[in-house]
């Protein structure tokens, strides 16, 4: 705002979700910066770390992702990012297609037989 612009790239619509109106709001409306932990406070980060935990902290994070279920993980975020559009019955829906074919892929029989077995899934993507 202190350059005379609206927020773009989706800010003024993903805001608000994030933090809530009020704050949004205020946030846009002034300019005004906030510090990290007043960001970690209203829920803007995942979690706050030290400047030299940052880059070991990230790639810990992506280590787990890429071990994971990516088949299952993309289909959430893909949910995960539609909800906000979406009403109950849609988002409702989308999950239960989600999970079916979840429920067919390789990835799942490996995860149950994993955890039935007591050891680390090796997760293929598919």
């Amino acid at each position: 705002m202190k350059l005379g612009y609206c927020p773009d790239a989706g800010g003024s619509f993903l805001l608000p979700r994030l933090i809530g109106e009020a704050r949004a709001m205020e946030m846009i409306y002034t300019g005004r910066i906030i510090e990290a932990d007043e960001a970690d406070r209203i829920g803007l980060l995942n979690r706050l770390v030290e400047p030299e935990e940052l880059m070991p902290t990230a790639l810990e994070l992506a280590g787990r992702l890429a071990k994971g279920p990516t088949l299952a993980i993309g289909l959430a975020k893909e949910n995960i990012r539609q909800n906000p559009l979406l009403n109950i019955e849609d988002a409702l829906r989308n999950e239960r297609r989600a999970g079916e074919i979840c429920g067919r892929s390789e990835d799942s029989k490996e995860g149950l037989a994993a955890t039935l077995e007591r050891r680390e899934a090796n997760f293929q993507g598919r």
